[in-house]
């Protein structure tokens, strides 16, 4: 069967903004008008007539405190309500702040062109140009969203939307770690297919109504989403089918660059917006995190993905929940550190995400089997107390999960920390990349302290010195003089930033 080709989304011209945001704001005033009123959008900004009159009338209803709906609105401005009706009919109120900037830029560009086309001669023409550019909108924003106490305490906020216990919720960036091939993907999806059916999820409630989940990723093609699909859809009802078609969507990786996501690359994020506009979503899965990163990942690479991603979302739903699957350091050492004081440390260059998610959680390998059961580690959670940590295993027939029991934390670390001291005794150990860098990636060492660390765990001497000068060579380990001239330091780039 041969995919249809997803449409190319026509972006809307400015008049067509303009009443699809005269729409947004009748649907639904109290949401749409704080947001738009950032824009400070006078009525000269609005070029079609019909929207001219409409938005006058919203101002002044505004400004004089009256509710602001569609009879208020065509009694002020002398509209037909059909007229209103079909402003309405095209407004979403998800994508007013799409909208009011396209409306902001082109009044920004007619009233530039028409400063231009009066100016006479170089120095009047230069003068425009300056006037011009000091009336731009701030890079900025506008500088930081500032609040009063007042309006911290008096302002009623809507309640949030939270769809996993009161870990997930939309309106916030969270994170999953995890080992490549562990199952990050199908995890994300068993929550997302709870969520949309009501189910809970490990025993955590799943929120009151479906949420649009869109899943973005490199990784996983038509067919691994067809086969995971069709099992966790086994023994649903026609109408909880549909609940699923309606609310979950993937990418599916059907063309040569589709696997390509990093928002480092203009035509990529350019991708990312036409995909968000053409289906907003309540929750926006990013899979894998490494793949999407900005830059070489660090805490500034990080810090400006996160940005970014926000802004995508924002644009077409302010209240976008993002989950990211982020890959974790695999070895013992390693996993060990789902759990406790280093848990936030278990992710690969996770730090700087670590620190900017509300919600955090860690999943490792229960056991060495080729199919374990998972450890299900919350590590964070700053909107309220961390769920317990769970043994958690698969049901291949639906390809869902289950909890088995609490996770007894002590007797699984001394486990994992035992197969490490078993790992590091055998003879020949190869050189491992992730466990080396996981040695300094919270506090350089010196040089001969990191070789002898390698060498403990059996690495022959040519392999622990090719393997330290191919990551220092490729970046991921760097060197620094320490006090002593004679001494060096390595540790990872975060490492010294720490």
């Amino acid at each position: 069967m041969t995919a249809k080709p997803t449409p190319k989304v026509r972006p809307p011209d400015a008049e067509s903004s303009e009443r699809a945001l005269i729409g947004a704001v009748l649907s639904d005033p109290e949401r749409v008008m704080p947001i738009v009123a950032k824009r400070n959008l006078s009525v000269d900004a609005f070029s079609d007539a019909e929207a001219r009159r409409a938005w006058g009338a919203i101002i002044r209803l505004s400004e004089a405190g009256r509710p602001i709906d569609p009879v208020t609105v065509a009694s002020e401005s002398g509209l037909p309500a059909l007229t209103l009706q079909a402003m309405i009919d095209a407004g979403i109120p998800a994508h007013c702040e799409y909208h009011a900037d396209v409306i902001q830029g082109a009044a920004i560009k007619r009233n530039a062109l028409r400063a231009i086309r009066l100016a006479d001669g170089a120095t009047a023409i230069r003068m425009a140009c300056d006037a011009i550019t000091a009336g731009l909108p701030s890079d900025a924003g506008g500088g930081f969203t500032v609040r009063s106490w007042g309006e911290v305490l008096d302002t009623e906020l809507p309640p949030k939307r939270y769809f996993m216990g009161e870990l997930f919720a939309c309106g916030q960036v969270q994170a999953v770690f995890g080992q490549g091939g562990l199952g990050k993907s199908r995890v994300g999806t068993n929550i997302a297919r709870n969520q949309v059916l009501g189910l809970p999820f490990l025993g955590m409630t799943t929120g009151c109504e479906p949420l649009r989940h869109l899943f973005v990723g490199s990784e996983n093609d038509f067919h691994r989403w067809q086969v995971d699909a069709r099992c966790m859809t086994r023994g649903l009802t026609a109408s909880e089918r549909q609940k699923l078609v309606n609310h979950i969507r993937m990418t599916t990786l059907e063309h040569a660059d589709d696997c390509f996501i990093s928002l480092a690359d203009e035509r990529n994020v350019m991708k990312w917006r036409d995909t968000l506009k053409s289906w907003p979503p309540d929750v926006l899965w990013v899979d894998p995190w490494g793949d999407v990163l900005e830059g070489e990942g660090f805490d500034r690479d990080v810090r400006s993905t996160i940005s970014t991603l926000r802004k995508l979302a924002g644009a077409v739903n302010p209240d976008c929940g993002i989950v990211i699957l982020a890959h974790s350091r695999t070895g013992a050492a390693n996993i060990a550190q789902a759990t406790g004081f280093d848990a936030a440390n278990f992710g690969k260059d996770s730090k700087a995400l670590f620190s900017s998610c509300r919600a955090v959680v860690n999943i490792a390998p229960f056991d060495q089997t080729d199919t374990p059961d998972l450890v299900w580690a919350p590590a964070k959670n700053n909107n309220a107390r961390l769920p317990e940590k769970l043994r958690i295993r698969l049901n291949p027939d639906t390809m869902t999960y289950d909890a088995v029991e609490p996770l007894d934390v002590e007797a699984w670390q001394a486990e994992v920390r035992a197969a490490a001291r078993m790992t590091g005794k055998k003879s020949g150990a190869k050189f491992d990349d992730d466990a080396v860098l996981g040695l300094v990636d919270t506090t350089p060492l010196t040089k001969s302290e990191l070789h002898a660390a390698i060498r403990a765990w059996n690495t022959t001497e040519r392999d622990t010195r090719a393997g330290m000068a191919r990551l220092l060579r490729t970046g991921k380990l760097v060197e620094r003089k320490a006090g002593d001239r004679n001494t060096k330091l390595v540790g990872t780039p975060q490492s010294f930033q720490t």
